[in-house]
């Protein structure tokens, strides 16, 4: 049996989709919107649920 030690597609761009939310919790910070620790992180865990939601679980899923 053979194992890929590779993440699939839907495994990377749920966890990109995540640090991306984090960035922007943390830009708007930084311009001065007070962006509570429990509400940027909800906003992590629902932006990852949505992504994985979406994304077919097949790598080489056809566009």
């Amino acid at each position: 049996m053979s194992v890929n030690p590779r993440p699939s597609a839907k495994t990377t761009t749920t966890g990109a989709a995540g640090a991306a939310t984090l960035l922007i919790v943390w830009g708007a910070g930084q311009l001065g919107v007070d962006v509570p620790g429990d509400v940027a992180a909800a906003a992590v865990l629902l932006t990852t649920v949505a992504v994985s939601w979406f994304m077919p679980a097949d790598s080489k899923a056809k566009h």
